[in-house]
């Protein structure tokens, strides 16, 4: 199995949006904005689907994980960000669909940062 290296973690970088929601990159930001606000009818059902559970207990956590409420050492400490989502990442059946198609690779960190450097 591939595994899962976020560069915008590794990087130590994330995402506050306008509203205050801390995310772990711009993906998941635009993910759980679009799934909140343009599609509010269906995003609960949707949800309940294994490899979106991680968007789930995000949402069932926003309070939590909003820079308005919270200050950004709670957020970062909070068992989301901290057990949650790695742990997303060892199962393919548990992986979000984002994670799989921007942070997916059979490669080690040490290549990606080569093959940055060639470009």
């Amino acid at each position: 199995m591939e595994k899962i290296l976020c560069r915008w973690l590794e990087k130590k970088r994330l995402v506050v949006n306008p509203d205050g929601q801390v995310h772990p990159c711009c993906y998941f930001g635009n993910y759980h904005y679009m799934q909140t606000h343009q599609n509010k009818d269906n995003f609960e059902k949707y949800w309940e689907e294994p490899a979106h559970r991680l968007f789930k207990n995000y949402h069932e956590n926003k309070d939590e994980l909003n820079v308005n409420k919270k200050s950004m050492k709670e957020i970062l400490s909070h068992d989301w960000f901290v057990n949650q989502l790695p742990d997303s990442w060892k199962e393919q059946d548990t992986r979000h669909e984002i994670c799989i198609r921007f942070c997916q690779t059979d490669k080690d960190e040490w290549e990606l940062e080569i093959e940055e450097y060639e470009k």
